[in-house]
C-alpha cells in the first residue's frame, strides 16, 4: 500500500484531505485512502485531466465489501487551490508528485496542520519544504523519490515543550586562543532552532568570558559553568540538557565551514536517519596547510542506508570522530548511551562505537565540513606517556557493552579497534612505556577472543602489517618482530624509524 495513504489512516485526527496531484500522481491512491481510512471529505486539485477521469472511475467502481464509508469527494482545477483560506485542524494537505515542486510553498497561506506528500529529488528538498512549513504545521510527512535513488522519509512532529531541533555541545579548557573563530563559523547559520553550548570545564582561561559576550549577541548561546571534570563530563554535561532532537558536538579549539550544520541537519531530517557524517580537514597549526581526509563519505553512504553489515564496517574501518557529525538523541537516551565522566582522554571512542552499534540508519554528506587542527599543545592525539594506558579502561567499557548487545558482528569490530589501537599507542609510545603496554595488550587482545579466532577476525579486516603487529604483541620473540620490520620497510611506514627502536623493545619480551 502507498505509504503515505498508510500515514494518513494512521493519523485519527484527520478528517478531511485536501489533495493536490500533479500530472504523475498515483491514480490509485484515493481509492486506497476511501479502503482504509475513515474521511469524511476529500477536496481533489488534480492537474491531469485524465487521472481525475480515472481516479472518478475508480470510486465509482468500488463495492461495498471494499467500503469502510463513502466519503464526500469533490474536483477542482487545480488553480482554485490558491483561493483557499487557512483550513481546519482536522485536515491535511496532501501534495502528491506536483509538476513544479515549488508550488508547495505557495500552499503555505493554508497553514495546515497536517502536510504530506510525494517530492520529486530536485531543486527543493524536504527539508527546505519542512524549514518553510515549521511554524505553521504540527506534523509534517513527506517522501522523496527519484530516479535510482531510494526512497527517504522525512517524518516530522511538532515538539510543544521545545522548537530546538539540534544542540550542538562544545566543551571547554584552556582553549581560549582558538575560541572565537570556532563561535564566528558555527553560529554562522541564522536558524532560529538550534542551540550552543558552551561548557566551562572549570577552565584556568578567560573562555567563559568570551563566551559571554557572545551571548549578548546571539540568545541562541547559552553558558553552562561547572567544576573541572574531563572533557567527557563537559560533554555529558551538555548531553543531559540538551533540548535538541539531533545533538552535535565540536572540540572549540577546531572551526567548522559554515553551512556544516545545515547540510548534515538537512541530510538527517530528509531520511530520519539516526546518524549523520559530513568529511573533514586536517589543519596543521606549524604551516597552516589544509588537507582534505580521504574517506568513504560517498557512496553508498551519501544515498543513506539501513543495512547493518555497512554501518558496523564504519566502527573498525573508518575514523568516525564524534565532532563529525549529528547524532538522534532519541537513539542516544533509549539505549542509554552516554561519555564515561571518569575516562580523561579519548572518551569519544566509547561514544562512537556505541552510538554505531545502535544506530538503524546513517547517511553522509560528501564534503569535507570539518578543520580539525593539528599539532596543537595540549592535544590528546599528542601523549606519548602512561597517558594512552586509557585505552585498556576504554576498552573494559566496550567489551562489558559488546556482552549486552549480544552482538557477535560487534565483538569482533571492537576486536579490530583494539588492535589498531594498541598499534597506534605502541607507535608513539617513549620506549621506557612499551614493556608494561604491550604486556597489558597482549592480555587485552586475547581477553574474549583467543589466538586463532583472532586471526580469522584480521584476514578479512585488517591489513597483513596490522597482522604482523598482532603476532609480535601477542607472540613476541625475533621471528614476529623481524617480520613486522620487513613489512614496515617494505611499505616505508612513516614510523618506521621509530618503530624499530620499540620494536626491539618487544622482541625481548618473550615472556609478557
Amino acid at each position: 500500500m502507498n505509504q503515505i495513504v498508510e500515514y494518513v489512516a494512521s493519523v485519527p485526527k484527520i478528517n478531511n484531505v485536501i489533495f493536490v496531484g500533479g500530472k504523475e500522481c498515483d491514480k490509485n491512491i484515493i481509492k486506497d485512502l476511501i479502503k482504509v481510512a475513515n474521511i469524511d471529505s476529500i477536496s481533489l486539485y488534480i492537474s491531469n485531466k485524465k487521472t481525475e477521469k480515472e481516479i472518478k472511475e475508480q470510486i465509482e467502481q468500488l463495492t461495498d465489501e471494499e467500503l469502510r464509508y463513502l466519503p464526500q469527494t469533490s474536483f477542482y482545477e487545480i488553480d482554485e487551490i490558491y483561493s483557499l483560506s487557512e483550513i481546519s485542524s482536522d485536515t491535511v494537505l496532501w501534495c502528491d508528485k506536483l509538476d513544479n515542486s515549488n508550488m508547495i510553498f505557495k500552499l503555505k497561506s493554508l497553514k495546515p496542520k497536517y502536510l504530506c506528500g510525494y517530492i520529486e529529488y530536485g531543486s527543493v528538498t524536504t527539508f527546505e519544504i519542512w524549514e518553510e512549513f515549521r511554524n505553521c504545521t504540527e506534523e509534517i510527512h513527506l517522501i522523496s523519490y527519484g530516479v535510482d535513488r531510494r526512497d527517504e522519509v522525512l517524518h516530522w512532529k511538532k515538539n510543544e515543550k521545545s522548537n530546538i531541533e539540534l544542540s550542538v555541545i562544545l566543551p571547554m579548557y584552556n582553549i581560549a586562543k582558538y575560541l572565537p573563530k570556532c563561535i564566528e563559523t558555527v553560529t554562522a547559520w541564522k536558524a532560529e532552532y538550534i542551540e550552543f553550548l558552551f561548557v566551562d570545564d572549570g577552565s584556568p582561561d578567560n573562555c567563559a568570558e568570551i563566551v559571554e559576550k557572545a551571548t549578548q549577541k546571539d540568545s541562541r548561546i547559552k553558558l553552562i559553568r561547572k567544576e573541572n571534570g574531563g572533557c567527557a563530563s563537559a560533554r555529558q554535561c551538555g548531553l543531559d540538557i540538551a533540548k535538541g532532537r539531533y545533538v552535535g558536538f565540536i572540540d572549540p579549539d577546531d572551526f567548522i565551514d559554515e553551512s556544516m550544520y545545515r547540510k548534515l541537519l538537512r541530510r538527517a531530517f530528509m531520511g530520519n536517519y539516526d546518524i549523520s557524517y559530513s568529511g573533514y580537514k586536517e589543519l596543521y597549526e606549524a604551516t597552516g596547510e589544509v588537507v582534505d581526509v580521504m574517506d568513504i563519505i560517498g557512496h553508498p553512504y551519501s544515498n543513506g542506508t539501513c543495512d547493518r553489515n555497512l554501518i558496523l564496517s564504519l566502527v573498525a574501518h573508518r575514523r568516525i570522530a564524534i565532532w563529525r557529525g549529528i547524532y538522534k538523541k532519541e537513539m542516544i537516551d533509549t539505549n542509554n548511551i552516554h561519555f564515561y565522566t571518569d575516562l580523561r582522554r579519548f572518551d569519544d571512542l566509547p561514544f562512537k562505537v556505541e552510538t554505531l552499534a545502535v544506530a538503524k540508519s546513517v547517511v553522509t554528506v560528501p564534503e569535507y565540513l570539518y578543520y580539525y587542527r593539528m599539532e596543537r599543545p595540549g592535544q590528546d592525539v599528542a601523549a606519548n606517556d602512561e597517558r594512552l594506558y586509557v585505552h585498556f579502561q576504554i576498552f573494559e567499557y566496550l567489551d562489558e557493552f559488546a556482552r549486552r548487545t549480544g552482538s557477535k558482528e560487534l565483538i569482533e569490530m571492537i576486536q579490530v579497534i583494539k588492535l589498531q589501537t594498541h598499534i597506534y599507542a605502541i607507535e608513539k609510545l617513549l620506549p621506557k612505556y612499551i614493556p608494561s603496554y604491550v604486556k597489558n595488550a597482549k592480555k587485552d587482545l586475547l581477553k574474549n577472543i583467543g589466538y586463532f579466532n583472532s586471526s580469522i577476525i584480521y584476514k578479512s579486516n585488517v591489513s597483513k602489517t596490522h597482522k604482523a603487529y598482532f603476532n609480535a604483541i601477542v607472540l613476541g620473540g625475533a621471528p614476529a618482530t623481524k617480520l613486522l620490520c620487513s613489512r614496515l620497510e617494505k611499505h616505508k611506514h612513516k614510523n618506521v624509524y621509530i618503530t624499530k627502536s620499540q620494536l626491539k623493545t618487544i622482541d625481548k619480551l618473550t615472556k609478557l
